[in-house]
């Protein structure tokens, strides 16, 4: 069985990479990204981890001083969390 907790905080980082991507574009994004960062639970330091880096990535956004590289590095770590978080969980083996 699925726990529910499992199942928000996968849909929690799918919205936080939503937002990411549509971040790229429009860096107000990154401030609902970050509000939903801070609901992720069950994860090591995920409260602080992914909030704050989305939260400066805005602030980076506003002067366009390495926010697309930025915003890529971060949608790549939340993307190696999502998938590890489900291979470890359905203990899949690629």
């Amino acid at each position: 069985m699925i726990s529910q907790r499992f199942n928000l905080n996968l849909l929690l980082l799918l919205i936080i990479i939503i937002l990411l991507i549509v971040a790229i574009f429009y860096p107000v994004a990154l401030i609902p990204a970050a509000l939903a960062g801070a609901f992720i639970d069950g994860y090591p330091f995920a409260r602080i981890f992914i909030p704050i880096p989305l939260l400066i990535l805005f602030l980076l956004g506003l002067h366009n001083d390495f926010y697309a590289f930025g915003t890529l590095a971060m949608i790549l770590l939340l993307v190696l969390l999502f998938i590890r978080s489900i291979t470890k969980h359905f203990s899949f083996k690629f």
